[in-house]
């Protein structure tokens, strides 16, 4: 594979060896669907305290979820090579889903931002794996959503799940902003014209809710949720379809394209409409063969898939830069991090 440079804005995990700088060890796994690991914090603030959520999966049949062990670590900069190791115990939550565990560590806010280190280790083969987050008094959100497992920690929630509202206990109830807007994505090949994103922009329907209240979002789109609205403090997420992150309906197949075809291709699956048949026979006309146009919807959508899963924000995560470098080029050979920035 081509070795891309690129760099990004990030707010995900990062991979380091014990007593090596996080700066200069691959992270490629992040990205790696086979990766046996699927580890995600999120901190939330509270008054004087940030609590941090967490929530881990693994795709190992021999060994128990609940048995990979968890090594805390404080370090104060992506350059340090040994951190301090954190003595206190996290607190372990009841979740009904015994593929997934989920917990949370509490600290005092910090005067200046640190790096929370979680190794996580099979206790079978010892292969471990560690995800960085950083510790701040003013970026955490300070409220989120819980669904049946526990806090929602992705960026998206499905409109088929039921979901409740979590707060600072005392608080007033949060109001809800829905924007329904569709975001632009990443530029193709072909692309003349640099379309931006408004800055400002007008939601379409608002509701409010109090803490602990159940709740269905139907409406597929951007969320803002804040209990103070003239303050610039709450939390976003997007509500997706129940098959999300796969892309299943016919009608939505033709945008992810553009960063293969050219403009005449991308215009005649997008005039298709949905039509299968005329969407297939572009699709056959660009692959030359039925064999190879079955070959390429297969791992190009699957490739969707993952840039949804990783790359999700205020919008879907194959219209991301990230999402785009990710379709057209696979998973990066190399990955390296260094104060919110990222090298492929």
């Amino acid at each position: 594979m081509r070795r891309v440079g690129y760099l990004f804005f990030l707010f995900f995990p990062l991979f380091y060896v014990h007593g090596q700088s996080v700066n200069r060890i691959n992270l490629k796994y992040l990205y790696d669907p086979s990766c046996e690991v699927n580890f995600a914090i999120k901190p939330i603030v509270t008054e004087n305290k940030i609590h941090a959520y967490y929530s881990l999966q693994t795709s190992s049949n021999q060994v128990s979820v609940n048995d990979y062990t968890i090594d805390w670590e404080r370090r104060d900069s992506y350059t340090q090579q040994k951190g301090t190791p954190l003595t206190q115990k996290d607190s372990l939550a009841a979740n009904p889903d015994k593929s997934k565990r989920t917990g949370w560590l509490s600290f005092t806010k910090p005067e200046k931002p640190w790096l929370l280190l979680a190794r996580i280790t099979n206790p079978t083969t010892l292969q471990s794996w560690v995800f960085v987050k950083l510790i701040e008094s003013n970026y955490p959100v300070n409220g989120y959503i819980e669904n049946t497992n526990g806090p929602v920690t992705n960026s998206y929630v499905s409109n088929a799940e039921e979901i409740s509202l979590w707060k600072n206990p005392g608080g007033k109830p949060s109001r809800f902003f829905f924007y329904k807007a569709e975001f632009s994505s990443a530029f193709p090949a072909f692309s003349e014209e640099v379309s931006t994103t408004d800055k400002f922009l007008k939601a379409d329907s608002t509701f409010s809710a109090e803490a602990g209240q159940k709740i269905f979002f139907k409406n597929e789109g951007l969320y803002l949720a804040q209990e103070d609205t003239l303050g610039a403090k709450g939390f976003s997420f997007r509500v997706v379809n129940s098959s999300y992150p796969k892309i299943t309906r016919i009608e939505d197949l033709a945008a992810p394209v553009a960063y293969v075809s050219t403009k005449e291709e991308y215009d005649q699956l997008i005039q298709a409409e949905g039509d299968k048949a005329k969407f297939d026979k572009v699709i056959i006309s660009m692959t030359n063969t039925t064999d190879r146009a079955k070959i390429f919807m297969r791992n190009y959508f699957r490739r969707v898939e993952l840039a949804n899963q990783y790359f999700t924000s205020y919008k879907e995560g194959w219209k991301t830069d990230q999402g785009m470098i990710y379709l057209v080029f696979g998973l990066p050979d190399e990955v390296s991090q260094d104060e919110g920035k990222e090298l492929w």
